[in-house]
């Protein structure tokens, strides 16, 4: 529970200094939902759990959802110790900030992305992860398009 509620105020904390804002003719992003995010592990592809998200909508209103990535009974994704993980978006360019967050247990720690993709952990065991995402208005600074969190666990055998 004490794992649910930390993981739950860090996504809400980095959904409020996201924010959102109305859309403008500089939006990038299409659609009146957050894009599909999918893991690729070994060439195969899993998809993520979506969480809390504000995204612009084409009719220039703003849709915002605050709820906590549901983890706890999600899909294990197998993976081996040290595989190259890839997080993709088929639907949308690749987002302007991101940020990949690690629960091994009761710490939280950040992982560190290389053009959207990491390097799973180097011990066995069971590893929840959000990853906290935001496309940027290119004409005001520190101004979101869309933000999303997506969760995902890996099962490291």
């Amino acid at each position: 529970m004490r794992k649910t509620f930390v993981i739950g105020s860090v996504l809400l904390l980095m959904c409020i200094l996201s924010g959102c804002n109305k859309t403008n003719e500089n939006t990038v992003l299409l659609g009146d939902k957050p894009p599909k995010m999918t893991i690729e592990v070994n060439r195969e592809e899993f998809n993520s759990q979506l969480g809390s998200y504000c995204w612009n909508l084409p009719d220039s209103e703003s849709e915002c959802l605050e709820i906590m990535v549901p983890l706890e009974n999600g899909q294990r994704i197998a993976a081996s110790l040290g595989e190259e993980i890839s997080l993709t978006f088929k639907s949308a360019p690749a987002p302007d900030q991101a940020y990949l967050i690690q629960n091994p247990g009761d710490d939280l720690t950040e992982v560190k992305l290389n053009e959207n993709q990491f390097t799973a952990p180097d011990e066995k065991g069971v590893y929840y992860y959000v990853y906290s995402v935001a496309w940027l208005n290119k004409d005001e600074e520190k101004v979101s398009n869309g933000s999303v969190d997506y969760g995902f666990i890996l099962d490291i055998k």
